[in-house]
Parts: C-alpha cells; structure tokens; sequence
C-alpha cells in the first residue's frame, strides 16, 4: 500500500506480514537460498522475499519514484511486519536504486516489526549505508533469527543494542530502557 499525507508531508508504503494459512506466503517464507540482485550489488539475499518482491515491484517503484519526485521535501517510509518487513526493505533499496538521489535521503527511512534477515552480512551492511533503519523484535520471536543466517556458510550477524519495552502503562507497552528481553534493534550488520 501506497498512501500520501500532503498535510504531514508524508509518504508511506506499507507491507503486509505473512497470512496464516496462505500457502504461497509460507513457500516465500521458507525458500532460504539465496541470489544475487541488482539493487544491491555484491551482496545475497534470501531467495523467496526476492522472488515475491521482483513479482509486485512493478506495481510499486514506478509509481513510488513518481511520487517521490513530485514532493521532494516530503518524509518517505517504509514499513511491515514479518515477511512484510523484508518486502518493505527490498523496496526501499529498490527506490533508492531507481532514483539514486535518494540515497543516504535523510527523509527516507525504513521502520519493521518483526522482520527475518534479508540478507547476508555485505547486505546487511548494504542497508545501513544507504537507508536509515530501525528493526522492531521481541526476543523469543522465532521469526526474526530466521532468513539466510547460516544456509551456505552465512555469517549470522547479532544486534548489539536494544530498547527494552516491556513496561506497562495502561495496558500500553512504553519503551523505556537500553537493555531488555523486547526491543528495537538499531545495530548495525543486522537486517
């Protein structure tokens, strides 16, 4: 989804996570070898979030760089949870590939929840250098660990720092710490 807020001078594309019982969306899940692409060269990337990402680029970059092009000055971000988090990567490094004035963007950011690696370590290290990143886990989360860490000789790459969340206010969790069982991962090397 592609949605524009001239009021907030905001863009936002958002991804849907894995449906439960979507067949199609577990053999994107589980297909964990890896390919090379040209959005980010020299680097590997878990073979099933490219193969569904390159199947609705079309429908997204075109109109996305358009967008972007027609309100410079607006904040552009990419979102999702799960699977939808790899997707919401693959199209920002797509994005800033298409139109290279967009990277190292200070209005472009990338925000997931949830989200398994993508790539390998020289992917990893792609995406910090070009886009601003937070990546939301809940440690014990099985999905997060999960992606191309150690199919044919992946470095798994650890987060080194996180945002505890786990206190409560009002039944609404509130980030209030450095250290913590839940959190926000802003390491570099980990996406």
């Amino acid at each position: 989804y592609i949605a524009k807020d001239p009021e907030k001078q905001a863009i936002i594309v958002a991804f849907r996570g894995t449906v439960p019982g979507s067949i199609r969306n577990y053999i994107t899940d589980i297909i964990i070898t890896r390919d090379s692409w040209e959005s980010a060269p020299g680097t590997l990337i878990h073979r099933g979030f490219l193969d569904a990402w390159k199947e609705i680029q079309p429908q997204v970059t075109d109109d996305l760089i358009k967008l972007i092009r027609e309100n410079p000055t607006f904040q552009v971000g990419f979102t999702g949870h799960s699977l939808g988090g790899a997707l919401a990567t693959l199209s920002a490094l797509d994005a800033i590939h298409k139109a290279p004035e967009l990277s190292k963007n200070e209005n472009l950011f990338l925000t997931t929840f949830g989200q398994p690696r993508v790539g390998d370590e020289k992917f990893a290290k792609f995406v910090d250098e070009n886009i601003r990143a937070i990546r939301t886990i809940v440690r014990g989360d099985p999905v997060p660990p999960m992606g191309v860490n150690g199919v044919d000789g992946a470095k798994r790459v650890n987060a080194t720092k996180e945002v505890n969340a786990t206190k409560e206010v009002d039944g609404t969790k509130e980030v209030i710490g450095t250290k913590g069982v839940n959190g926000v991962d802003r390491a570099k090397g980990y996406r």
